[in-house]
């Protein structure tokens, strides 16, 4: 599984040339994580969300990886 983020902190995950949006996925799992905790609330969580995150990849209709501007992979350091 490839992840990506995008635009506004949007959360993708990468299948070929195209990004699907799972930001939902993504708000979900940081408005369940602590404030206090270090690192990226979504990497730190991937094992149990993995399965989750690729049923939403294939819900939505994916956009070129081009057309998109790509931020930093992780969210939030130490």
């Amino acid at each position: 599984m490839r992840l990506c983020r995008f635009g506004d902190d949007r959360l993708g995950v990468v299948i070929g040339d195209r990004i699907h949006d799972v930001t939902d996925v993504q708000t979900d799992v940081r408005a369940r994580a602590s404030y206090a905790a270090k690192g990226d609330a979504v990497i730190a969580a991937l094992p149990e969300i993995r399965d989750r995150l690729m049923a939403a990849a294939h819900q939505v209709p994916g956009v070129d990886v081009a057309s998109v501007a790509l931020l930093s992979p992780i969210a939030r350091v130490p």
